[in-house]
């Protein structure tokens, strides 16, 4: 749900950085994972209208930005990015989707009903909860957040901040979804944005409930009315449950507030301004509170059903010349969809949960690293973890072969892996969690945990290289 002007007016409290020192933080302050949720429903949408050239930065989001060759279902390889990118991070992620009735359903078709399909069973297989919300995706992640079931909102939209999201991070590029603006509702309140009257603002700048607004609106009017007391009025009205009975009265009230700025005509205000269902959804969303809560289910990353999946949606339809030719183009495909992002972020994954599972979960077979390097920056502190190419490669080889039910010669149709060592950053304070269960900023502290045995003197600037 947008708000039109307000991530501009909330700017200057924002924070650039990346979401991994944001999760690392929160990492560090609750001594467990942090729960990312995200707004499935909003990035869906923001992928659906960067693929047809519409929406903001549509020419940086398309999938030939991020692919070298073009895409079939252009809009699910933005959404796999998304959900790959989200694997690396040391966070529990949620994707929460719009209930039945929210701005968005409007415009629901067989096709956004597909997509919203296919990033369920995607976001499942990679490991993610699923939440449907009631109503708006935001309104419930700012509720979960409050309720600290989600510690980081990740949003598209501004609503999560007029329903009083605690921290919210918002991506400002999507070609790299790690760089990151971080808001506090601290922050926002400090510079003189209280909660309490940001569905004021909401009404009168118009949104996605309400797209026009008041034809005369300006960002000091928006701005006025949030501070006021009469702004404050409709959310304590909507709170206590006396809105609908007191809103004409506050239309009244309105009106003469209006009327002492000589630029505006109170003949243009709208006859039925404000809406009652309009300010309802803007001052007392519809969440899972009324209905007793949420109970949110863990689920295990699957390789093989990432796999299915991604054949399915990107290997083209046309039947190929032979079951081995089939096979190498499903291949193909894939090494190029899933990149190194998706081993790097499985390693991390698995790394995590060792912390935490038990020690008869299956690892990974390429998670077996060649050598880990450290490297002491004056801004970071980054294990470089080293393994074969071909161990992922032979991996996920394995796993089209299982699928298949031809002859075993269709093994001929892939390629044979290259030789060849790959390596990617982790930051340090990934690897003292996973073998100490905390973050400190002792690099004399030697891990002792068996996964991570590669990094032994790791913490040590002046280690020299270590192999596993």
């Amino acid at each position: 749900m947008g708000i039109y002007g307000l991530w501009e007016t909330i700017e200057a409290v924002a924070d650039t950085r990346s979401l991994m020192s944001v999760c690392i933080d929160e990492l560090a302050r609750l001594g467990r994972k942090p729960v990312l949720g995200v707004d499935a429903s909003g990035f869906m949408d923001y992928a659906v209208t960067a693929c047809i050239g519409q929406g903001p930065c549509a020419r940086n989001a398309t999938p030939r930005f991020f692919y070298s060759q073009p895409t079939i279902n252009p809009e699910m390889a933005i959404v796999l990015k998304l959900c790959i990118q989200l694997l690396g991070l040391p966070a529990e992620t949620l994707f929460v989707f719009d209930g039945t009735v929210t701005p968005r359903q409007p415009h629901t078709t067989a096709k956004t009903q597909e997509i919203t399909r296919l990033t369920k069973a995607l976001a499942e297989a990679f490991g993610y909860m699923l939440h449907d919300a009631p109503a708006d995706a935001e309104a419930e992640l700012a509720y979960l957040n409050v309720e600290n079931m989600v510690d980081i909102v990740f949003a598209v939209d501004c609503g999560v901040v007029v329903f009083g999201a605690k921290l919210i991070v918002r991506s400002t590029d999507i070609r790299n979804r790690d760089a990151v603006q971080v808001y506090r509702r601290k922050d926002i309140e400090a510079m003189g944005l209280p909660l309490a009257g940001l569905p004021a603002f909401a009404l009168i700048s118009g949104g996605s409930h309400d797209q026009k607004g008041l034809p005369f609106f300006c960002m000091p009017m928006g701005l006025d009315i949030a501070r006021a007391e009469l702004g404050h009025r409709l959310s304590h009205l909507a709170g206590t449950g006396k809105l609908a009975e007191e809103l004409p009265a506050w239309r009244a009230s309105i009106m003469d507030w209006l009327s002492r700025y000589r630029y505006v005509d109170i003949n243009q205000v709208p006859h039925d301004f404000p809406h009652l269902d309009i300010a309802m959804a803007y001052a007392a969303p519809v969440t899972s509170r009324m209905s007793g809560g949420v109970v949110l289910l863990l689920n295990m990353f699957d390789l093989k059903r990432v796999v299915t999946l991604c054949r399915a949606m990107f290997t083209p339809s046309a039947v190929a010349r032979s079951p081995a030719d089939a096979l190498h183009q499903t291949f193909c495909i894939l090494v190029e969809k899933f990149d190194l992002a998706l081993w790097q972020g499985l390693y991390v994954h698995d790394l995590l949960r060792s912390a935490t599972a038990s020690a008869t979960l299956p690892r990974n077979s390429f998670t077996r690293v060649e050598r880990v390097e450290y490297y002491s920056r004056i801004d970071r502190r980054v294990a470089f973890v080293r393994f074969q190419r071909a161990r992922v490669h032979a991996l996920l080889q394995q796993v089209l072969i299982d699928m298949q039910q031809g002859p075993g010669l269709i093994v001929d149709g892939v390629p044979p892996p290259v030789p060849q060592i790959v390596e990617f950053g982790i930051p340090i304070e990934i690897f003292e969690f996973a073998a100490t269960g905390r973050i400190t900023q002792d690099t004399s502290i030697i891990p002792r945990s068996p996964w991570v045995a590669a990094a032994v003197r790791l913490y040590n600037p002046f280690a020299e290289r270590m192999s596993t």
